[in-house]
């Protein structure tokens, strides 16, 4: 009866497998990068990996007809919506680095369906003026701008680029992380540095964690 049990669990649990791969469809995409004397191997390789992301993402033909309705700049915060939450398994294929050029061949997973759903939620939300990112400032400092940004290592990461407006001053900086329902999943925090004169700039960096969608940055004190 064990054994019955054991193999009929194994049957199901394989067949709820095939399903779930079958609901699946693979992108890739490449790129190859030619990085200048102003440039590092390192961040030409970040940028040859985003744009190599970038061309898997709008290689899939839900993509290509669920988006000609949105701009050039609206396009680039949809990819970088769909490259923080929708890709699965997404992998390096091949990397080639010859003189100072940079090549990437990038393959991922995604969902059909939810892939299709997330876009018409982001364009609804594009077409109505909404906006993740939060320009807010305090006392202390001025936030200047909030932005996802891809790392080598495939990590995604929150960047705040903030402007020193009290000297030699440091200020809480916290951000929010929201599911597609917009309800708060969790947070974190940091601070500005402290040993910085009127009107430098630097910049904090987040992790962007599995399953956060959107984000909200803001400050201690803030001002509308």
């Amino acid at each position: 009866m064990k054994y019955i049990w054991i193999k009929t669990f194994a049957i199901i649990l394989f067949t709820t497998l095939c399903i779930a791969q079958n609901n699946k469809v693979k992108v890739t995409g490449d790129y190859t990068y030619t990085y200048g004397d102003s440039e590092t191997l390192l961040e030409a390789k970040n940028i040859c990996y985003s744009m190599a992301i970038r061309e898997a993402i709008e290689s899939n033909s839900i993509f290509i007809s669920s988006t000609s309705v949105v701009t050039h700049s609206q396009l680039n915060d949809l990819i970088q919506t769909i490259s923080s939450g929708y890709l699965q398994e997404l992998k390096v294929v091949e990397e080639k680095i010859e003189g100072r050029n940079v090549y990437y061949k990038v393959e991922a997973y995604v969902e059909p369906d939810v892939i299709k759903e997330s876009i018409g939620r982001e364009v609804k939300r594009i077409k109505s003026g909404q906006d993740y990112k939060s320009i807010v400032r305090n006392d202390i400092i001025k936030v200047l701008s909030v932005k996802k940004q891809f790392r080598f290592d495939g990590d995604q990461v929150v960047s705040v680029v903030y402007k020193q407006v009290k000297p030699y001053t440091s200020t809480e900086v916290m951000i929010d992380w929201l599911d597609s329902d917009d309800i708060p999943i969790g947070g974190e925090k940091g601070f500005s540095e402290k040993r910085l004169r009127q009107n430098e700039i630097r910049k904090i960096q987040f992790y962007i964690p599995y399953r956060a969608f959107s984000y909200r940055v803001w400050l201690h004190n803030q001002k509308e």
